[in-house]
């Protein structure tokens, strides 16, 4: 009899289907994984973004409560619109109010100096010159505010007749980068100066405005006090030389008499 014929039981092809298997299993949990990470990134973005429009929202509306309450304060300040009866000193207590609770919702450098203004006018200079030192401090890149800062001091610095602190303040506002407000920092060193008997000082300072701010409405008073320094000193000349001349006539006289 003929031998039976054995099959072989490709044991490659089983191990072949069981891999493709095992692959195709890696793939699909990769596949759950990364859709798993998209979806948690994805919800990650979208609380992301409604914090962001939140965030947006919020400062919005506490912008323009702020303006809505500077506004008012402004209003009471200048006196606009208001009860005539109502006492000027309340008035400005009531701006002051105003404006430190507008500051308190949204911070800006022009608050900050109203709040300065109102407590000059309500006589609490010490108070003012605290609110401008901090408006220097905190905004120093707002120039143009913090020149405005610097010629409050010193109308409040002369107020109080403290002619250093506003020569140095004055020192401060002209050497600034900014070009706000240097001829009213030479007028006024020159005035304080002049009254200080340091004649010579005035006349650099009047000379510079005179020189560099030509087109300043300062320019004529700083002109003003040149021509009239120089002609001073053309009078005294004047008199030395005639003084001079009457000193060698006499002694002329006096030797002609002798002899």
């Amino acid at each position: 009899m003929p031998r039976p014929i054995k099959t072989k039981i490709k044991k490659k092809k089983v191990e072949t289907e069981v891999e493709v298997k095992g692959r195709l299993s890696d793939i699909v949990e990769s596949l759950q994984a990364r859709q798993k990470s998209v979806m948690t990134y994805g919800i990650i973005f979208v609380f992301v973004m409604l914090a962001v429009v939140a965030l947006f929202v919020y400062n919005y509306r506490t912008a323009r409560q702020a303006h809505e309450i500077e506004y008012k304060a402004y209003k009471l300040y200048h006196n606009e619109f208001q009860d005539e009866t109502l006492p000027r000193e309340e008035q400005l207590q009531q701006a002051l109010d105003l404006f430190q609770k507008a500051y308190q919702k949204k911070s800006s450098p022009r608050i900050l100096l109203y709040m300065a203004d109102t407590l000059y006018e309500l006589g609490r200079n010490e108070d003012a010159l605290v609110k401008l030192n901090d408006l220097i401090k905190k905004y120093s890149s707002e120039e143009h505010i913090v020149s405005l800062a610097y010629q409050k001091m010193t109308t409040i610095h002369l107020a109080q007749g403290s002619t250093d602190e506003a020569l140095k303040t004055l020192d401060a506002l002209y050497g600034m980068n900014s070009p706000f407000f240097k001829d009213y920092a030479l007028i006024e060193s020159a005035r304080i100066l002049e009254k200080q008997g340091k004649i010579d000082e005035a006349q650099t300072k009047y000379k510079t405005l005179a020189e560099l701010f030509f087109d300043s409405p300062y320019a004529q008073e700083a002109q003003g006090k040149l021509k009239a320094a120089t002609e001073d000193e053309g009078e005294e000349d004047t008199e030395t030389d005639t003084e001079a001349k009457t000193e060698t006539q006499a002694e002329a006289e006096e030797t002609k008499g002798e002899q």
